[in-house]
C-alpha cells in the first residue's frame, strides 16, 4: 500500500477544509479524488506530496510515516502536478532538465528532457523562456518535467484543466505509459464522470463546511468511502 491514512482531517483558520475518515491507494492503481470546488481535493494532494502536514491524524507512505520535510528517498518516490503550474525562471526544456538530477551529462540530460517534450507534442516550446507559455502550455511543460523524474507515483491536481481535447488525449496516453511501467496515478477532478473509463478507484469527497460557520464540525464535510469504479462494458 502506497497511502493509507485513517480520521485525516486539515483546518484551516479553525475551518475544516478536508476530512478523510479512510484512505487506502494500492501500488499500481489509477485512483480519483472527486468533489466540488472547495471540497478539499487540493488540500489532500498537498498533504499527500508532503507541502502540508495535516493537523489531526497520521498517513503512512509506503509503511512509513510521512512527517514533513520528507526525506531523500520519501521525495524521490513522488512526482506532483500542482493545480496551478509553475516553472523556475529560464527556458522549458531548463525545467525539465532539473528535474533529471545528476549522474549524466548536461548533452544526454538535454536528450532526454526534449523525448518528453515531443512525447507531449511541445517541443516546439523547448528554448522558450517560462515567462512566455500559456497556461495550458505551461501545465503541459509541468507534466514534463515531473514525468522525467521517473518516480514511481505520480499526483496531479486537475490534470486537463486549460488544456484542449487534443493534448487531453496527449495527457491520457503520457498518463498510460507510467501506468503501463508500474507507476500509480492520483489524480483529482470536480467531476466524477470525467474519471469514469481511467480509474481503478476512487474517492469522493463532500462539500466544504459553509464559510460563515468557522467552527463547523468535521462531520460537515463527509468523505465516501473509496471503491473500485465500474469499468465500462466492452
Amino acid at each position: 500500500m502506497i497511502y493509507r491514512a485513517q480520521r485525516l482531517l486539515h483546518r484551516y483558520n479553525g475551518r475544516v477544509a478536508l476530512q478523510v475518515h479512510d484512505l487506502a491507494i494500492p501500488q499500481g492503481s489509477r485512483f480519483a479524488v472527486v468533489g466540488p470546488n472547495g471540497c478539499g481535493k487540493t488540500t489532500l494532494m498537498e498533504i499527500l506530496v508532503g507541502l502540508l502536514a495535516p493537523s489531526e491524524g497520521e498517513l503512512f507512505f509506503y509503511d512509513r510515516p510521512l512527517h514533513l520535510p520528507l526525506d531523500k528517498d520519501q521525495r524521490s518516490r513522488v512526482a506532483y502536478v500542482a493545480q496551478q503550474p509553475f516553472a523556475l525562471p529560464g527556458s522549458v526544456i531548463d525545467n525539465v532538465v532539473l528535474a533529471l538530477g545528476r549522474g549524466r551529462s548536461r548533452a544526454q540530460n538535454r536528450r532526454i528532457a526534449f523525448g518528453w517534450l515531443e512525447l507531449l507534442g511541445i517541443e516546439a516550446l523547448a528554448d522558450r523562456s517560462e515567462r512566455t507559455l500559456s497556461v495550458g502550455q505551461l501545465r503541459l511543460a509541468t507534466l514534463a518535467r515531473a514525468a522525467a523524474r521517473d518516480a514511481p507515483l505520480l499526483v496531479l491536481d486537475e490534470p486537463f484543466a486549460f488544456v484542449d481535447e487534443t493534448f487531453e488525449a496527449i495527457v491520457q496516453r503520457v498518463l498510460e505509459r507510467h501506468h503501463s511501467a508500474g507507476g500509480t496515478i492520483v489524480m483529482t477532478n470536480p467531476r466524477r464522470s470525467a474519471l469514469a473509463n481511467w480509474a481503478t478507484e476512487v474517492l469522493e469527497l463532500g462539500a466544504a463546511a459553509p464559510a460563515n460557520s468557522p467552527q463547523a464540525p468535521a462531520e460537515q464535510i463527509p468523505d465516501r468511502a473509496v471503491a473500485p469504479m465500474s469499468q465500462p462494458s466492452r
